[in-house]
Parts: structure tokens; sequence; C-alpha cells
């Protein structure tokens, strides 16, 4: 079974990088636009774009990165 996996990267600009890294798993691709939607502020577009040429979006103090992975 297929799954996507968002990275969810804190930004910390008090000591100078990322604290915090959660990692959210979801069904579908979907899922991932709706959640990066909610998190970030951006379209739909947007976020499609980003991920196209990335794999990943940005706001000031967080860095969402996409992965694909398989449940066994």
């Amino acid at each position: 079974m297929k799954i996507y996996l968002i990275y969810e990267e804190h930004y910390d600009y008090d000591i100078g990088h990322y604290d915090n890294v959660t990692v959210y798993p979801y069904k579908s691709m979907d899922g991932v636009i709706q959640r990066l939607i909610d998190e970030t502020g951006k379209t739909k577009e947007e976020i499609e774009q980003d991920l196209k040429e990335t794999n990943s979006t940005t706001t000031a103090n967080f860095y969402y990165r996409i992965e694909e992975s398989e449940l066994q």
C-alpha cells in the first residue's frame, strides 16, 4: 500500500537551525495537498507547483517535505 509522508520541520531563528521534525502519514496525495493548504495558506495551484518542482514547500518558519513510501 502506497502512503505519503509529510515531514514538517520547524526553523528556530533564535538558535539558527531546525529544532523539531514531525512526520504525518497520509493515504492520498489529495490529503497531503489539503494539509499543506491548511498549514501554509497557499493555494492549491501554488502547492502543486512547489511539489512538482522540489517535492517540498515552505513558510516563514516551516519546511514541508513530501516522501512517497510503501507499507508492507
